[in-house]
Parts: structure tokens; C-alpha cells; sequence
């Protein structure tokens, strides 16, 4: 979280150090510094304490407050060996990231076949024919 504040620093400052009259360098700087804190607090404690994956493909969301919630998988994301879910209830949304770190080895294979999977599914197909339909021989 230090690193992040000290990011957040810099980039605030970055506005000032430019050469843009003072009118437009002071307003951009606020707005940046009010916008990183915006988005500093959101990574600060998420509210989901647990989720699981049913083999159905339906999301569960363990809250803080320990109440489950049915939830869907709005974005997901696979980079490398980690999976970053962006998950939303009714009432509120959350972000995870799922780490090798925090999951053992097979379920975040199993998890990162299944986004796989799921993100080939959703593209739309497309036809080598440009949309026509091919012609009988």
C-alpha cells in the first residue's frame, strides 16, 4: 500500500511540474489526487471474504459480514499463472485476485482452464467466408 501512496505522489505532482498555466496545473493535480484516493480506497479491503465456482458455472460470494450471495463474473482476467475476477451481487460488487500464493496449484489450473474455455466461447465466431454463405460445389 505504501508503493501505491507513493505512486499516487508522484502522480499528483506530475501536473504541477509541467508547463501548463497555473489556472489548468492546480485543478488537474486535485483531480488526479481525488480520482487515485477514489481508487486506492476500492483496493483497500474488499468485501468478499470467500467465492466459489459450482460446477454448474454458478458464482457464490462469501461476504465479511458472513452471509452467502449468488454472484456473476463480470471480468475476468488471466495473466501468467494468476486470475483476477471482477464479481458483482446484488447490492454491491468486489474485485479478487487469485494468486498461487493463496490457491493450491490444481484449483487455480482447474480455474484457469475454465476462463479460458469460457472466453473462447463467448468471442463471436467468425467465418472465413466474410459473412456469405459458402456456394455448393
Amino acid at each position: 500500500m505504501c508503493l501505491a501512496a507513493a505512486i499516487l505522489c508522484l502522480a499528483t505532482l506530475a501536473p504541477l511540474l509541467t508547463s501548463l498555466p497555473w489556472y489548468l496545473r492546480a485543478p488537474l493535480a486535485a483531480l488526479v489526487g481525488v480520482e487515485g484516493v477514489r481508487r486506492l480506497r476500492a483496493f483497500r479491503r474488499s468485501p468478499i471474504a470467500a467465492c466459489s465456482l459450482s460446477v454448474t458455472g454458478l458464482w457464490r460470494v462469501t461476504l465479511r459480514a458472513r452471509h452467502d450471495v449468488p454472484a456473476e463474473l463480470t471480468h475476468a482476467r488471466v495473466l501468467g499463472s494468476a486470475v483476477f475476477l471482477e464479481l458483482r451481487w446484488r447490492g454491491g460488487s468486489g474485485r479478487m485476485a487469485l494468486l498461487p500464493d493463496n490457491l493450491p496449484a490444481d484449483d487455480l489450473r482447474v480455474l484457469r482452464a475454465h476462463m479460458r474455455t469460457a472466453a473462447l466461447s463467448a468471442r463471436p465466431c467468425r467465418s472465413r467466408y466474410n459473412g456469405e454463405k459458402p456456394t455448393e460445389p
